[in-house]
């Protein structure tokens, strides 16, 4: 499989990075997790097997024909969490080797809320949810576990269907009255001082990932195009540095296609990243602004499965033949 879907290099998406916790946790959000050493196993393994772990930067240069032949990685990290100053930060300090993360500002302005933390620790201290959908008044009973994890896949896709203008009243209608607060998870994501503090290391780049982190296909172009100009605004302001590589969220067909590819190329990015499963190609220096990337997850935190990833195998059992993942 190698030779023929391993490519010429690699994007790995990443989310967080914290000691693993006894603490009850919904598998969908636990899955974005990994721990500080399984990153560090991770990272030395690429190392080992002779990959070059190089910044956005010297991919996007790579990529467009400055390449010495060698395979590379990159190491990308979404939405700007906390424990990515604190545990992944670190381990590649240690090693001298780079990594970017992509930031969401509105989650550092505290302007944007992190749902989804939210709703998990809404249906583990409650086995009855209430909330109000289409202006019909709904009430769902999650009790076990498993009952819990398919209420939460279906909320969270209840959310991500809906135009962002109607996220408030529906999150009124789940939140109110359940002590549960936005303001109870601002310390889950970076705060500016953190933000600036990795910006002015030459190992990190920091990307952007929009202002609030919405469903960019389900906007008005023009907000769509200001989620995207003003999140390049925002960060290069705040850290003093040129913001040239974005990150769509979510990332799927259904969240980012080619109104989404063009206006992030028009407003003056080197490249942006999906969450497409694939390896990267030569062909791909024709779709800078719609790159696949590789997911790293707390599933399988296991060295030998991120490397039958590599082969491009889970790319294969997607999208069938075709290499250059693009839509």
């Amino acid at each position: 499989m190698r030779p023929l879907y391993g490519g010429i290099g690699t994007i790995f998406m990443l989310h967080r990075v914290r000691p693993l916790s006894a603490e009850p946790r919904l598998p969908d959000n636990a899955r974005l997790e990994v721990s500080p050493a399984f990153l560090a196993s991770l990272v030395d393994f690429v190392v080992d097997t002779g990959f070059d772990v190089v910044s956005l930067d010297e991919a996007h240069a790579r990529l467009v024909g400055k390449s010495d032949g060698r395979r590379f990685v990159c190491f990308t990290f979404d939405d700007g969490y906390a424990d990515n100053y604190e545990y992944a930060y670190p381990v590649f300090r240690e090693r001298g080797l780079p990594f970017a993360v992509y930031v969401a500002s509105g989650y550092m302005s505290r302007s944007s809320i992190l749902w989804h933390c939210m709703l998990e620790k809404l249906l583990l201290r409650h086995d009855e949810i209430r909330y109000e959908l289409d202006g019909v008044s709904r009430v769902e009973r999650a009790v076990t576990m498993e009952e819990k994890e398919a209420l939460y896949d279906r909320l969270c896709n209840i959310v991500m269907g809906l135009p962002s203008a109607r996220w408030p009243a529906l999150f009124d209608s789940l939140f109110d009255d359940t002590g549960i607060r936005p303001e109870q998870f601002h310390a889950e994501v970076m705060d500016w001082d953190q933000v600036t503090a990795l910006a002015r290391d030459p190992l990190v780049t920091i990307g952007a990932h929009t202002v609030n982190h919405y469903n960019l296909a389900l906007l008005e172009e023009a907000q769509a195009h200001w989620e995207i100009a003003e999140s390049k605004r925002i960060l290069e302001q705040r850290t003093g540095r040129p913001v040239r590589h974005f990150a769509y969220p979510f990332g799927l067909a259904a969240h980012a296609g080619e109104r989404e590819f063009r206006l992030v190329e028009s407003c003056g990015f080197d490249t942006a990243t999906t969450t497409r499963e694939g390896n990267l190609f030569p062909a791909h220096r024709g779709h800078l602004h719609c790159l696949p990337r590789i997911e790293v997850t707390g599933r399988h935190q296991d060295v030998a499965f991120v490397d039958m990833r590599l082969s491009g195998v889970v790319a294969l059992w997607r999208y069938g033949p075709q290499r250059v993942v693009t839509a």
